[in-house]
């Protein structure tokens, strides 16, 4: 036996299913945005220690010139700074470690970082402590050639070529100190093998003094202890350069391992942003195509039904309206009956019409759904235009690093030179003694080059400042990402309003059918009305007996659907059939329908005992079967 439906049953299946599958849809597209958040959460951090790395750069870089320029206040402000970022750096690389929110093979990637950032550390410690030992060193030299200037002063003759190559070796190892090349130190190692020449060529002069051949001997021990510490200033010299280029490639491994997490991140984005995407459509899709099916399934086994049982009945009563022309005033009332029936049927034909405005206003519905989720997929490109933009500012913030590389060549440059003209100055004074003319023009020029010194310098400090305002504008640029996403979540929410539009307007679909029921009813009452009539004019309906039997069956198909008792409701469309004898010749109608008049009879005495007086409700008897 197949299992029979009410219609208020089917809607609310049919309402069922909408929310179930709105369900569906919202929590689809709440697991996909989750997942796009904890990778974009993930990829903020990588930029973050980025930024930490370019800030950490950024002070080294400061350190290096107030080395040169001699700022004790700057350098001990720049090293902190520089420590207290490589603190940060190693404190959210271990936050990172202790979240969940990231794989086994982003957490090797980011395991790989603590390595770079400790030996940074210890690198630009070392090199903070050989320059404190330089310092030292420089020091103790210029005391010993300061030492050595006044053992000259005790050597009373021949002195001249003494002063004037210790003087040059002072300006040749201020030349180091300032710029510690290879050229500077070579230039400086030469300085003091002419003054130990020099130094030799004037102890044979006073060989044979007894009074000046001590100051000799004191001068070759300043001289011995002087080369000395030079060759270590020097050592320290080649060890910082070492240390620089330890901090660079610990800097550039830095970099490569951001690159390669941020990189993957971003992969694992544009995945994760694919896949939510498929499965929202999808979802949607799917949830119309059901619904739409369901609906159209629904409405169609309703319609079917309804029609049969209108066309049967409309064709009984225009039979019945023809035959009821020759019959007596009875007749009459039958016709007025009918009349009735056709109002009936008009009321079902309006009840309809409004049941396919409501399924065009679903049908609306759905489409604006499908516009919406268009709108998703334009966000998540701009999504993609603002990863490109920061893209872009990061690139910025490189470009900004290469000009201030240039720039601090340039200061060594001019240093430089203004080392040269410090030379020629000490030359100029040697020869012109206290009336060096030419000294001050070769002072004027030593400031002008250290005005272009300070301007340079400025121009770093600038440059500093446009890559902290470049890191700053990715910050930003990630910021607008994150307003993109939420703008797309609230669509999300627009969607989910409209499948409870769609539900309202199935609740509408309900109280049309609850109409169309009634008018039903109506249609039972005027049948059963027809019936009673006919008792009067059973005499003259024997030529429409075949024609009844139609009606009649079309009418039990009626109460079939209105819902009646079972038994009862299968017995009257069995009763109702024409009966034979034993020898086959068919009973006499005016029996039979006497039979016919009673079983109305009585089905109204019971529908009257069972429901409230005067009023039969559909909903309890209408049961819609599916044809198909």
């Amino acid at each position: 036996m197949k299992m029979q439906l009410t219609l208020g049953k089917k809607i609310a299946a049919v309402i069922g299913l909408m929310l179930f599958l709105m369900l569906i849809v919202g929590s689809s597209g709440y697991l996909g945005l989750s997942s796009v958040s904890k990778v974009m959460c993930f990829y903020q951090e990588m930029i973050g220690v980025q930024e930490i790395t370019f800030s950490v750069k950024a002070a080294t870089d400061q350190y290096f010139l107030s080395v040169y320029s001699g700022d004790k206040e700057v350098q001990n402000s720049s090293v902190e700074k520089a420590f207290g970022l490589l603190d940060s750096g190693a404190n959210k690389v271990a936050e990172l470690l202790g979240t969940s929110m990231i794989e086994e093979k982003e957490k090797k990637g980011i395991q790989e970082l603590n390595a770079p950032l400790k030996d940074y550390r210890a690198a630009l410690n070392q090199y903070v402590g050989i320059e404190q030992e330089k310092g030292r060193l420089a020091t103790l030299i210029l005391k010993k050639f300061d030492d050595s200037n006044v053992q000259i002063q005790k050597g009373i003759m021949w002195t001249e070529p003494l002063v004037v190559n210790s003087r040059i070796a002072i300006s040749h190892f201020n030349s180091y100190v300032f710029q510690a090349s290879k050229v500077n130190w070579k230039t400086y190692e030469t300085g003091l093998y002419d003054y130990k020449s020099v130094l030799d060529e004037w102890c044979a002069k006073i060989e044979l003094s007894d009074s000046i051949r001590p100051v000799g001997e004191q001068l070759h021990v300043l001289y011995d202890s002087l080369e000395k510490v030079s060759i270590d200033y020097h050592s320290r010299n080649l060890l910082q350069e070492e240390l620089k280029m330890k901090m660079n490639d610990h800097k550039d491994q830095i970099n490569k391992i951001i690159g390669e997490l941020a990189g993957l991140s971003n992969q694992k984005l544009e995945d994760q942003i694919r896949t939510s995407t498929l499965l929202i459509f999808g979802c949607i899709l799917a949830a119309l195509m059901i619904g739409i099916i369901a609906a159209i399934l629904t409405i169609k086994s309703t319609v079917n039904k309804i029609r049969i049982v209108i066309d049967g009945v409309t064709q009984g009563s225009e039979q019945v309206s023809e035959g009821a022309k020759q019959v007596s005033n009875a007749s009459q009332v039958l016709a007025e009956g009918a009349s009735k029936q056709a109002s009936s049927i008009e009321e079902t034909s309006a009840s309809l019409e409004e049941l396919s405005s409501m399924t065009q206003l679903n049908a609306a519905n759905a489409s604006q759904a499908k516009t919406m989720m268009a709108d998703v997929q334009d966000i998540v490109k701009k999504v993609d235009g603002h990863m490109m933009d920061m893209t872009r500012a990061i690139g910025d913030v490189n470009k900004s690093s290469e000009e201030t590389g240039k720039i601090i060549k340039t200061i060594d440059e001019i240093a430089f030179q203004t080392n040269l003209l410090a030379l020629n100055a000490a030359v100029e004074a040697a020869r012109a003694g206290e009336a060096g003319a030419g000294f001050a023009v070769v002072a004027d020029e030593v400031r002008n080059l250290a005005m272009r010194s300070a301007e340079a310098a400025r121009d770093t400090a600038g440059l500093i400042e446009n890559t902290i305002l470049t890191a700053k504008k990715g910050n930003d640029i990630t910021i607008l990402t994150q307003d993109a996403f939420k703008e797309n979540m609230d669509i999300s929410g627009k969607v989910a309003e409209l499948v409870t539009e769609i539900a309202s307007a199935s609740s509408d679909q309900a109280e049309g059918i609850e109409q169309l029921n009634m008018a039903v009813q109506e249609m039972d009452k005027v049948v059963q009305q027809n019936a009673a009539t006919s008792e009067e004019s059973a005499g003259t309906a024997k030529q429409m007996n075949s024609q009844t039997f139609r009606m009649k069956a079309h009418i039990g198909n009626l109460i079939a659907i209105v819902g009646r008792s079972g038994k009862k409701k299968k017995g009257i469309v069995r009763e109702i059939r024409p009966d034979y004898g034993d020898d086959g010749t068919q009973v006499d109608f005016q029996t039979n329908h006497q039979r016919l008049a009673g079983l109305l009879k009585n089905d109204r005495k019971s529908r009257t005992l069972k429901s409230s007086p005067g009023k039969v409700l559909p909903k309890k008897f209408i049961a819609l079967d599916d044809d198909f």
